[in-house]
């Protein structure tokens, strides 16, 4: 039989180890692959490759390798000269470190009380005032996750095992003192929505401060001011609810509250406005186990699976995973393993980070143009405990991953390996049929 040349298709549906070999349609896909996306890193074409390598974002080791990096967090604020910053906040083994323009500094160093101009107050006696600027070494709650944070105000809140305040103007990190009410203990989970701290996960309410003063704990105020501090719970009146595990907030018109097993949505403000339930079976594992695009287009990891949906939409949540991989992404157990998501702008898609507590986890790719799903392996060392979208100092978004070795990397295109460390990838094609009238 005379040879013939057979033309092969990049499979741009991703993986699916769903439908048969021969029921693949347009756009085709493959039954496996590893460290591949549908574009092309060095000319950024749209005809499939290797991902991008990692790269270090910072060359501060922000721990020895033996203790974790529990929380990451980007912020835009004003400096001291009111010059605007983005800062990234690391929290690694108690400690809170600020980086700035690739200089991390670290808050315990800076644990002295100062006034406006940034010069120490000191006693009678002439000596600084200094208090314990530390967090907790271990992440409140039991999943693995990082800590929740919230900027608000310029300034950074963090649900500790108390709530805690880092100011820029002085560098610390501080309890918060509450003026009126206080503060209920225990909350795991924080956003800021029309200007309110909202707090939750300690139980199955939520609270939030009042309007413009995240010190006024008051919720059991008079209820004709609009504008008080209010709690309360998702689900029907006179049933207890879940406990809510993530905050999702969107350009102060919509909140979304989830449980592990349901969806609901505030639209409006806590006094004036409603709470909607979305789905009654459909919620978000984890309190960094979701993400949303510049547009609100929410991603999230369920106990069966991947969704989208529509923030603001009444619309029910559909189905990303399941069509594809439906045993993959099934009942994950957070409590031994580091869940986070976040939206890549530069290259228009979603990371979903999946690490055991110990050993090589599986993480994926979730491209929503082809509406594709593409699995991702790295180094033992380089394992996301956490990430985050954070602008650098070129005034581009930047995906950065708090990695178990202590260092802070991020994918580049320029980038031949991880960072040192070679990978491989691989995706398979197929299976080809022949006949004697050729490749089929």
């Amino acid at each position: 039989m005379p040879d013939r040349a057979i033309s092969l298709r990049f499979p741009t549906g991703g993986v699916s180890r769903r439908l048969g070999y021969r029921e693949t349609n347009r756009p085709f896909t493959s039954a496996w692959s590893w460290n591949v996306w549908n574009e092309a890193q060095v000319e950024r074409r749209e005809r499939g490759g290797a991902r991008p390598g990692l790269a270090k974002s910072n060359a501060q080791r922000f721990h020895d390798g033996t203790k974790q990096i529990t929380g990451l967090f980007s912020s835009r604020i004003l400096d001291s000269s009111q010059t605007h910053q983005y800062d990234l906040y690391v929290v690694a083994d108690g400690k809170f470190w600020i980086l700035r323009s690739d200089v991390a500094t670290e808050s315990t160093s800076n644990a002295v009380l100062r006034d406006q101009a940034g010069d120490p107050i000191l006693t009678e006696a002439g000596e600084e005032i200094t208090f314990d600027a530390t967090v907790s070494s271990s992440i409140p709650g039991l999943e693995r996750s990082q800590f929740s944070m919230a900027l608000y105000g310029n300034k950074v809140y963090l649900a500790d095992t108390t709530l805690k305040v880092y100011d820029p103007r002085f560098g610390t990190v501080d309890n918060l003192e509450a003026t009126k009410g206080s503060f209920p203990p225990g909350q795991t989970t924080m956003a800021v929505y029309r200007a309110r701290l909202v707090a939750t996960g300690g139980a199955h309410r939520f609270y939030a401060s009042r309007v413009g003063d995240p010190t006024d704990w008051d919720y059991g105020a008079e209820g004709s001011d609009n504008s008080r501090a209010v709690a309360g719970q998702v689900g029907d009146a006179g049933r207890v609810s879940g406990i809510p595990s993530a905050l999702v907030a969107f350009r102060d018109k919509y909140l979304v509250i989830a449980t592990p097993s349901s969806l609901h949505q505030l639209s409006g403000d806590f006094t004036t406005g409603r709470i909607d339930e979305i789905s009654s079976h459909i919620g978000i594992v984890g309190r960094n186990a979701w993400a949303h695009s510049p547009n609100g287009l929410l991603a999230f990891l369920s106990q069966d699976g991947v969704y989208l949906w529509q923030i603001g939409s009444s619309d029910s949540p559909t189905r990303f995973s399941e069509e594809k991989i439906p045993e993959q992404f099934r009942s994950v157990d957070i409590d031994q393993t580091y869940v986070s998501m976040a939206y890549d702008i530069e290259f228009r898609g979603y990371h979903l980070f999946l690490t055991p507590e110990t050993g090589v986890g599986t993480h994926w790719w979730l491209d929503v143009e082809t509406r594709s799903i593409w699995p991702i392996r790295f180094a033992d060392d380089h394992q996301p405990l956490c990430a985050v979208s954070h602008i650098t100092d070129d005034g581009l978004p930047s995906v950065i991953l708090g990695c178990r070795d202590g260092y802070l990397r991020n994918f580049s295109s320029s980038a031949e390996d991880d960072d040192g460390v070679p990978y491989q990838s691989h995706v398979v094609l197929g299976p080809v049929g022949f006949s004697a009238h050729g490749a089929r």
